[in-house]
């Protein structure tokens, strides 16, 4: 039976999704394993992944399983006074969402619009990927394939996968260094997307080459 579970996403990886761009994703192996294997015997009742050793390696990502992507996102609403109660001070305040619909980062990179109702002064705060319910997700995708490999074996190919932004200068095509955020004719999409992998895990991360999950995906209407 397939499952339904919550990813996260940079803004750039959600719009390269919503491009078509990206069709895949990395995520970091929680193991100390030398090796990982596609293991065909039976594993406790599964089949699955084990280390050199023949243990299993525990995998949450499975073909045919639905991703909904939480993203970045604004919610409406208002800072409203407290009444002061224990734990409070005179003069706090706390957020009360509004009613509707909510908007996301990557269609609006800044805030939308104020609005005034009497002297409540209504807007819209932005809020962590983290926070977004599963009924609010707008990006669905599902599980092609599963795949498992050191992170700097990544090819050329699957680095364009991954959604690496570009663009043509003149007859070349430029790939974008997402630490030093600018387009750079020196590196290729490799380079490129190690960039992207050190903006999120931090600087220099990608020469650890961790062992990763390789997730490959479509995207699909909710299930």
């Amino acid at each position: 039976m397939s499952k339904q579970l919550g990813i996260l996403f940079k803004p750039e990886m959600v719009r390269a999704i919503l491009e078509g761009r990206k069709t895949q994703t990395r995520r970091v192996i929680k193991s100390d394993a030398n090796s990982i294997y596609w293991n065909p015997i039976v594993l406790r009742g599964k089949y699955g992944w084990t280390d050199e050793h023949g243990y299993p390696v525990r995998c949450d990502w499975r073909i045919g399983d639905y991703l909904y992507v939480k993203e970045t996102w604004w919610q409406y609403g208002h800072w409203e006074h407290v009444v002061p109660h224990e734990g409070t001070f005179e003069g706090d305040t706390e957020w009360k969402r509004g009613a509707g619909e909510i908007k996301f980062f990557t269609d609006y990179p800044t805030a939308p619009d104020i609005t005034y109702a009497g002297h409540i002064k209504s807007l819209w705060r932005k809020m962590s990927s983290l926070f977004l319910a599963q009924k609010d997700a707008r990006i669905w995708l599902k599980i092609t394939n599963v795949r498992v490999e050191r992170l700097l074996d990544i090819s050329h190919a699957d680095a364009i996968y991954e959604g690496v932004a570009s663009m043509m200068h003149y007859d070349e095509r430029v790939f974008y260094d997402y630490m030093s955020k600018g387009h750079d004719m020196d590196i290729d999409a490799i380079e490129s997307y190690f960039s992207l992998w050190d903006s999120i895990n931090g600087a220099g991360s990608h020469k650890e080459n961790p062992w990763v999950w390789i997730i490959e995906f479509e995207r699909c209407e909710k299930p």
